[in-house]
């Protein structure tokens, strides 16, 4: 954390900053907190992303994500996403098109967290799929990103799972010459709100008919998720004495 910079920290939200000449012109931002939901429930969430207009906010009429969807999946672990998103004047439209890898690293052998990790990258090409053309939009650019999501123990006085999630971006904003204070609103508004609104997003998962639709429709993805999750984390062993007992292992 000493190379980053707190820009806000509220709500239980934290949001980073990092910007060195290692990185230069790509800006490093982070945003990280708890999510109080099961983890399936949090997957579903992401794991949808034609949904994602539906609750990634701001959406006004002037600024919003407008599109996502998935252009290609070789792998139900591996995808090619393509989001659109409508900004302000005088800013351009932006969009970009991802290489997206879910990377399961929950053993217990794993040397440090248990966790899932989303290893995010744009790309120009993908094999089978033919990504659309920017048009009138900037095609932005990312790199070494990714959504790390650690399960935790549910927190004092509370029975309800958690997870650690944190959303680490490397991007070129293609904003050269942007002052400091439009990098600093950006972050405090727009990379701050992701969190809560996953977290009331995801609220929904359990009555909707949409996202259980989605999961039924998908066992290939969801099945291995839950198997996964039982293997890791057996049902009523808390996470402490889980990880007591990788000594003896």
């Amino acid at each position: 954390d000493d190379l980053w910079t707190v820009v806000s920290d509220r709500f239980g939200v934290r949001t980073l900053f990092r910007e060195d000449e290692e990185t230069h012109p790509f800006h490093l931002i982070r945003v990280e907190g708890y999510v109080e939901a099961p983890l399936l429930d949090l997957l579903a969430i992401l794991c949808e992303i034609d949904l994602w207009p539906g609750w990634m906010v701001p959406q006004t009429w002037i600024c919003g994500l407008r599109e996502a969807k998935i252009l290609a999946q070789p792998r139900p672990t591996h995808l090619l996403a393509y989001l659109a998103a409508t900004m302000p004047w005088p800013v351009s439209h932006r969009d970009i098109a991802m290489n997206v890898k879910a990377v399961d690293c929950m053993d217990p052998h794993e040397l440090y967290h248990r966790q899932i990790v989303v290893l995010l990258n744009s790309c120009s090409t993908f094999p089978g799929a033919e990504i659309p053309d920017p048009g009138d939009f900037v095609r932005a650019d990312i790199k070494s990103s990714g959504i790390l999501l650690t399960p935790e123990a549910p927190a004092p006085g509370t029975t309800t799972p958690r997870t650690f999630v944190q959303l680490v971006i490397c991007a070129d904003t293609k904003l050269p010459y942007a002052p400091v204070w439009v990098m600093n609103l950006f972050m405090k508004n727009l990379v701050f709100l992701f969190l809560p609104s996953l977290r009331s997003q995801v609220k929904t998962v359990p009555t909707s008919a949409i996202y259980q639709g989605r999961i039924g429709a998908n066992p290939d993805l969801y099945d291995y998720l839950r198997r996964r999750m039982r293997e890791c984390f057996p049902q009523g062993l808390p996470l402490e004495e889980q990880e007591e007992g990788l000594e003896d292992m």
